[in-house]
This record gives structure tokens, C-alpha cells and sequence, in this order.
């Protein structure tokens, strides 16, 4: 019985220590792309071998790398709450499970576009696999990490937000579902609506696949250069052919007294016009070299014509505002299935989440009216934009200020036992003993 309880402990503290682990791990790996994302996109289109573009189209990417990016920020902030010691495993448990469903989602849209064709040409295959294989490794991991922590499922019964958080979050919800449903389902459109005309005026890739046109170019020179000296080769010959022939006219006239000769000269007529002859049927067959040179420039303006509407920037920047619109979605979703198996205090730590993330995309659509301003772009809808999403922000952190909440944590005290503190939020008057028993305990 006792190898058998040890054998347990060992099993229990072995899969504590890995879901602590994912739990730990989950949130700094998504800050760090979302990151990449937003500050370093240039860097990231470097390490996915991807084209680069030129002037305002690579504006206009990294306005969309940057919205995408602004969304993971937001995952992240999410996971790395709920990854705390003072979240209860249930709550935990569920918040693996969609982690599990976001990398799934990206893997099972990567393949959903190479399957149709719809992956943009800008990103190379083999970089487009490379994802898709390491989203199903890091959904795997969130599976287990689900399997953990118990495997509960949300509660489809209480999906609405508890406590006083509960409108706040709601509006959030509400805010971001009208975007997550307009970058979802009409990526071109909202693009054009909030920058009318951009699109169309991008210029192309700058790098590989121009690269690859260049490199048929070259291709298509050399065999119009090596054509043009198969027809100097032949003209040479017919040069050579008319030599012989006047030569072989001099030496007829020079040697017309001699008879010993002139028995002689039939035979080197004779070898004359077979040499002719030969000369001539090798230069009638040289016009199949004129046919291989047209074959060859048919086969180069195929190649050097443009590649298609995937070539371009404008699907890379739709796939950008498409990624970030399912994003949207799954953030949403995975608040509501948080809080359908958690209390009023997940409620207020989800709150604050929303709060930091609404404040993070305020200054990220600053950053973007500085570069459409710089680049000279008309956004005729701007103050629109920012005065929604100032109004949803200012609504949500206020009402999070004004929330009396307490949230526990462990904390290490002198002889190395753990205790827990409470960090109050909210006035004096409404803390009550909890104020008094935190002072307590230092």
C-alpha cells in the first residue's frame, strides 16, 4: 500500500509539474509572437522566406501584422491570467481546451488554403507546413494539458459573465464581435472601407518572386543569344558554300589548257556539289533551331507573365485581417466558455484582461494614424474608429475601477511557509476585514 500511495503521489506531482509547465509556458510563447507580430514584422517576413514588398504595400502589411498581432496580445494576456495559482484547475482545464481549439484552428486553416489554393504565394510552401506542424504540436500539448486538469467542458448553461463584471465584459464582447465578423467575412471590404482605394494601388513583391521572373529573363536571353548564333553559324555556312564555288570557278578557267587536269576536274566537281550538297541539307535543318529558340520564348512569356492574384500583397494583407478577424472570434468564445465554469472573481480577471488589451490596441491605432498620415492615405472613417473604441475602453475601465475585489495569491513568509495574501481593490470602506486580515499577514 505504500509503494502503491508513492507511486500515486509521484504520478500526481509528474502531471502537476507538466500542466504547470504548458500553463507557464503557454502565455510567454504567445506574448513573444504577438510581439514579433506588432514591433518586428519585417523580422518575421525574414524567418517565413516570405516576399518583401516596397513602399506603401509593406505599410499596409504591417498595418495588418500589427492587427493580428494586437489579438494575440490579447490571447496571451487571457492565458497568462488564468494560468495563475490562485485560478481553480476547473477553470484552467477549459482554458487549455481552447488553446487547444485556437492552434487547431490555425492548422486546420493552413490546410483548408493549400487544399483550395487560396494560400497567398507570398508565403512558401514549405514555411506554410513548418506552421501547421508546429500549431498541431503545440494543440496537442493544450490537449493534454485539458486531459490534466480534468477534461471539464464548458458549461453551455452559464456562458454570460458573473458579478458586477458582467456588463462591462458584455460590451467588450459586443464591440469586438461586430469586428471579428467584418475582418472575418469581409476582409477586402473593411480594408477598403476604412482606406478607400489603397489596395489597388500596391505595388508587387519585390524579391522572390520577381527573383524568379529575372531569373527566366535571363534564361530567355541566353536562348535568343544562342539562336542568333545558330542563324550566324548558317549564314557563315551559305558564305563558305559561295567561296567554294567561286574558287572552284577560278581553278576551272586557270586550268583550261591542261588536259591531265581537266580529266581530273570532274571528279572534284563532283566532290564539290556533294560537299555542297551536305552543306546545304545541314543548313536547311537548322531552322528547327529557330523553332526550338520560339518554343523556348513561348515557354518564357508564360513564366514572365504575372502569376495570378496570389502573388501580390493584397491576398497577403487579407489573409492578415482574415487571421486576426478569427482571432476576434476565438477570444470572444473563449471568455464566455472561461466564464461558464468560473465565479465572479474569473469574471473580474477577465475584465481586466479585456481592460489592458483595449488599452494596448488605443495606442496601436495611434501608431496606425501616424502611418497613414505619413504615407498620405485617406481614412475618412478614422475618427469614427477611434471615438468607438475609446467609448468601449473608457466603459470598461472604469466600471473595473470601480469594483470592490479582493484576489488571493500565495506568497512565501519567514520559515519558508506559505500563507496567502489578499490584494485588495477598492475603497477602505468597502474592503472591510479583509483590509485588516491582508495587513495581518506580511
Amino acid at each position: 500500500h505504500r509503494h502503491r500511495r508513492d507511486s500515486y503521489l509521484r504520478l500526481a506531482h509528474a502531471r502537476g509539474t507538466t500542466g504547470s509547465a504548458c500553463r507557464q509556458a503557454l502565455p510567454w510563447t504567445a506574448m513573444m509572437v504577438g510581439m514579433v507580430f506588432c514591433f518586428f514584422p519585417h523580422l518575421l517576413l525574414k524567418v517565413l522566406h516570405a516576399d518583401e514588398f516596397s513602399g506603401e504595400a509593406t505599410t499596409a502589411l504591417y498595418l495588418a501584422m500589427g492587427l493580428l498581432g494586437n489579438q494575440i496580445f490579447a490571447i496571451s494576456s487571457i492565458w497568462g491570467d488564468i494560468a495563475r495559482d490562485g485560478v481553480s484547475v476547473r477553470v484552467q482545464s477549459v482554458g487549455a481546451l481552447c488553446a487547444a481549439i485556437n492552434f487547431s484552428t490555425i492548422a486546420l486553416s493552413n490546410i483548408y488554403l493549400m487544399a483550395v489554393g487560396k494560400m497567398p504565394l507570398a508565403i512558401p510552401r514549405e514555411t506554410v507546413v513548418t506552421i501547421t506542424g508546429v500549431a498541431l504540436v503545440a494543440g496537442g500539448l493544450c490537449l493534454a494539458g485539458w486531459v490534466i486538469g480534468g477534461s471539464v467542458l464548458p458549461n453551455r448553461r452559464a456562458l454570460v459573465p458573473k458579478g458586477k463584471a458582467k456588463w462591462p465584459l458584455l460590451i467588450g464582447i459586443a464591440s469586438l464581435s461586430a469586428c471579428a465578423i467584418a475582418c472575418s467575412f469581409y476582409p477586402r471590404q473593411l480594408a477598403e472601407l476604412i482606406n478607400p482605394g489603397v489596395l489597388d494601388s500596391l505595388p508587387g513583391a519585390t524579391t522572390a518572386t520577381l527573383g524568379a521572373k529575372h531569373g527566366v529573363k535571363d534564361f530567355f536571353e541566353n536562348v535568343q543569344g544562342a539562336a542568333a548564333s545558330s542563324f550566324g553559324g548558317k549564314k557563315g555556312v551559305k558564305d563558305a558554300v559561295e567561296g567554294m564555288q567561286g574558287a572552284a570557278a577560278n581553278s576551272l578557267g586557270s586550268k583550261k589548257g591542261v588536259k591531265d587536269v581537266m580529266d581530273n576536274l570532274p571528279s572534284a566537281s563532283t566532290a564539290l556539289h556533294g560537299a555542297k550538297k551536305s552543306v546545304k541539307d545541314a543548313y536547311d535543318n537548322l531552322p528547327s533551331a529557330s523553332t526550338t529558340f520560339h518554343g523556348a520564348k513561348k515557354g518564357a512569356d508564360e513564366l514572365l507573365a504575372p502569376i495570378g492574384k496570389l502573388s501580390g500583397p493584397v491576398p497577403m494583407i487579407v489573409m492578415m485581417i482574415l487571421l486576426a478577424g478569427r482571432a476576434m472570434g476565438l477570444i470572444i468564445l473563449g471568455t464566455l466558455a472561461i466564464c461558464s465554469v468560473g465565479d465572479e472573481e474569473v469574471s473580474y480577471r477577465l475584465l481586466r484582461c479585456w481592460c489592458l488589451s483595449c488599452a494596448f490596441s488605443l495606442g496601436m491605432l495611434a501608431k496606425d494614424n501616424v502611418l497613414m498620415s505619413a504615407t498620405g492615405w485617406l481614412s475618412p472613417r478614422y475618427n469614427l474608429l477611434f471615438a468607438i473604441h475609446f467609448v468601449v475602453t473608457f466603459c470598461m475601465v472604469d466600471a473595473m475601477a470601480a469594483i470592490p475585489f479582493k484576489l488571493v495569491h500565495p506568497k512565501t513568509v519567514s520559515g519558508g511557509r506559505k500563507d496567502t495574501v489578499s490584494s485588495e481593490h477598492g475603497t477602505p470602506e468597502k474592503q472591510g476585514a479583509g483590509a485588516a486580515k491582508a495587513k495581518k499577514v506580511k
